[in-house]
């Protein structure tokens, strides 16, 4: 995928329709608890930034089928024209750990100058805290989707 790229898909009707129509087709429908919004307003916008188009649509595909909205793009550019667009906010800013610490610390710092929302930084292994991100995790499936959703305020609530 070339720099600058974004990988686009929505979801119509009960399935992905998108760059990656036989990843749609093997994933299926949607549940009735997939389908629902993550809020009662609208689902929660996130963006999603990674240099690894593999690891960005398998991001973007789990994190929509928990009920967000998605933008994905590639690249220190892409995250930057992003995080710009003046009729585009974003309830998060994921930065992916295929992303060099020297790439993030400027992709932080542009978007607190756009936006208010918090910043989620997936970490190497070995690599710290993002000092400036609001929370740093291991990009493990479990853990990003616990800090999404706590930072959002999606937790899904016990039954009782």
């Amino acid at each position: 995928m070339a720099e600058g790229a974004r990988l686009e898909s929505v979801y119509t009707g009960n399935r992905i329709e998108g760059s990656n129509p036989s990843l749609s087709a093997m994933l299926g429908p949607r549940s009735d608890e997939q389908s629902r919004p993550v809020s009662s307003r609208m689902a929660k916008r996130i963006l999603s930034i990674s240099y690894d188009p593999s690891l960005l649509w398998t991001r973007q595909l789990m994190l929509q089928q928990l009920g967000y909205e998605v933008v994905s793009v590639e690249g220190f550019v892409a995250a930057i024209e992003a995080c710009e667009a003046p009729t585009v906010n974003f309830d998060l800013l994921i930065l992916g750990h295929t992303i060099p610490a020297k790439d993030k610390e400027p992709i932080i710092s542009h978007f607190r100058q756009h936006c208010n929302s918090p910043i989620l930084a997936l970490l190497r292994p070995h690599e710290g805290a993002m000092q400036n991100a609001d929370r740093s995790v291991d990009p493990e499936p479990e853990k990003l989707i616990a800090a999404v959703r706590e930072m959002l305020g999606t937790e899904k609530k016990a039954a009782g």
